[in-house]
């Protein structure tokens, strides 16, 4: 991994050529809290053949003196379920979740094929994408990343479960993402629209924040 000032390298490999993006300052802490003040709170494991996957509950304390809360989900190795089986996972989760917790936000690596697919199409069709990414500028690259995640609705069956119980998920940043040509994605390329030489977000770690849902 390269760098030169503030701006991307390209890393050539023998199957591929990546364009690795580093993140200059961190976005993931809403809050700025010292490591030792978190706390595990509860812990679910989700069985999946030879793996598993893991949502963990941490709490945080605040200067209004209530505490809130952060999901993380984990995957192990051997662990590949889908949007569908995550959003299933994150309902028995909400509906276990002790009363009056006041959820923040979620971290994740982007690594559900489908959301990845939509993520890749909804690039594919921006001109804003492929100007941006030539810049190879983390500073405009990450902003749209976590627009492009939010308006192609990538986690659109997370958000579902999340909206059922009065809660609403939206990215608010990324950071360590790796992109990859279009051609690896598996994805169709959108019609009338030149995919080759294109490179998508293949991987990323993620925070999206949990707000109530706005009533009129």
């Amino acid at each position: 991994m390269r760098f030169s000032r503030g701006k991307l390298t390209t890393i050539a490999t023998s199957k591929r050529t990546l364009l690795i993006l580093a993140f200059l300052c961190s976005v993931f802490s809403p809050r700025s809290v010292p490591a030792q003040s978190t706390e595990t709170k509860k812990e679910w494991h989700f069985p999946m053949g030879k793996g598993e996957t893991v949502i963990t509950l941490f709490t945080f304390p605040s200067e209004s003196g209530k505490p809130f809360t952060s999901i993380e989900i984990y995957l192990t190795q051997d662990a590949s379920p889908s949007l569908a089986e995550e959003a299933r996972f994150f309902r028995n989760v909400l509906d276990g979740m002790p009363k009056g917790t006041n959820l923040s936000f979620i971290q994740h690596r982007l690594s559900e094929p489908e959301a990845r697919a939509r993520l890749a199409n909804y690039a594919a069709r921006s001109k804003e994408w492929k100007r941006t990414v030539r810049t190879r500028n983390v500073s405009v690259v990450y902003p749209l990343v976590s627009t492009f995640l939010n308006k192609s609705d990538a986690y659109h069956e997370w958000s579902q479960v999340f909206r059922s119980h009065g809660l609403r998920l939206y990215v608010v940043g990324v950071e360590k993402l790796i992109l990859e040509p279009f051609a690896k994605t598996g994805a169709a390329c959108p019609t009338e629209t030149n995919c080759h030489d294109l490179v998508v977000p293949e991987d990323a770690m993620i925070q999206m924040n949990i707000v109530p849902v706005a009533t009129n």
